[in-house]
């Protein structure tokens, strides 16, 4: 929290509440000191009153951005609410890839999404949530790839799922380094790092198996140990991709003769 207090330090001076509503209670507070005493007008000239102006002005911006059931400001593009949140996760993505994690600030992510501060505040409370929100949409989009139902054939299904997972790789290959650095000193973020890699583990080993069962696959190993290794290969083939990809139909079929190569698929 305390990042994102010093991040908005120019606008509250609390370490310990939400930043908008400190904002409201201030407001408040001015409101119902102003007539206690004629001294209270000096204080507010002095700053005491500064809260409730920010206030009533984010108040009135955060009105005008909001017009039925759409909201604008993103970029000076109208969206529907329920796609506000989405959006400024691809600002936070694009935030975080260019900043790291430490540089990455509430303050940037509201000027890469075209919005203020406290909108980002309405759907994130800090930017530690951003983050885990971030991550988890990557992992998440991981898993529904890994989840796609199989093929009759068992090189069709290699090359779907292949090719879905090098795209997946390519788009998020930035943050997924970024996720991969703050898993070092994070722990949570260090299980979701790691889940992604057992994702990928245990939809290879399933597929395996089923091969296996049928007769159309014969690896060397067991075939956990064999999606381990596979597991290992993709990846590498995934960031050559995500450093040119223009070579990804060339990487992809490449990666499909090798895997079909070492399990030994018929």
């Amino acid at each position: 929290m305390h990042s994102v207090v010093t991040d908005l330090g120019d606008v509250v001076g609390s370490d310990s509440q939400d930043p908008l509503v400190c904002s409201q209670q201030r407001a408040s507070g001015d409101v119902g000191q102003a007539g206690h005493a004629s001294s209270r007008g000096a204080a507010a000239r002095h700053g005491a009153g500064r809260p409730h102006r920010l206030y009533s002005r984010v108040k009135q911006r955060e009105t005008a951005e909001r017009q039925g059931d759409h909201v604008t400001g993103l970029g000076g593009r109208t969206v529907e609410a329920d796609d506000k949140r989405g959006l400024l996760l691809d600002a936070a993505e694009r935030v975080f890839v260019r900043s790291g994690h430490a540089g990455a600030t509430m303050s940037a992510l509201a000027a890469e999404a075209g919005v203020t501060r406290p909108t980002v505040y309405a759907y994130f409370p800090s930017r530690e949530h951003v983050f885990a929100a971030l991550a988890d949409r990557v992992r998440l989009e991981f898993l529904a790839l890994q989840e796609q139902a199989d093929t009759t054939s068992p090189r069709e299904t290699l090359r779907s799922s292949l090719t879905a997972y090098l795209t997946a790789y390519t788009r998020h290959s930035a943050m997924l380094t970024v996720i991969a650095h703050q898993a070092l000193v994070d722990p949570g973020m260090r299980r979701l790092h790691l889940e992604l890699h057992q994702q990928a583990d245990r939809r290879h080993s399933r597929f395996l198996q089923r091969l296996v069962d049928q007769g159309l696959a014969h690896p060397p190993v067991a075939p956990p140990l064999m999606a381990e290794a596979v597991t290992g290969i993709v990846h590498t083939f995934a960031r050559r991709v995500a450093e040119d990809p223009s070579r990804q139909q060339e990487l992809t079929q490449a990666l499909i003769d090798l895997y079909a190569h070492m399990v030994d698929l018929r």
